[in-house]
């Protein structure tokens, strides 16, 4: 899987598509258990499973969105209010 599980849980919930992808998930566990595997093995088998049903969507916009992780976010030194009696 080339996403960590938190990086993919972002990015399907950006995408509206987590509830659904949750979901899936849920069910690819519940058949990896009753198949005998361990749970982390399942757990593991069903993120990439997810990863590989989900995949990102291509919007065209290469942007980054506010909020991914390590993204450093420029500052707007208009929004900031100082009250001038304080400084």
């Amino acid at each position: 899987m080339s996403e960590s599980k938190i990086v993919a849980t972002e990015r399907l919930r950006r995408e509206g598509r987590w509830e659904e992808a949750g979901r899936f998930r849920k069910t690819v566990l519940r058949e990896c258990r009753a198949k005998g595997m361990k749970k982390a093995e399942a757990s593991d088998a069903a993120l990439t499973a997810m990863a590989e049903a989900f995949p990102p969507l291509d919007t065209g916009d290469k942007t980054v969105p506010f909020g991914t992780p390590g993204e450093a976010r420029p500052i707007d030194r208009h929004a900031i209010t100082i009250p001038k009696d304080k400084y």
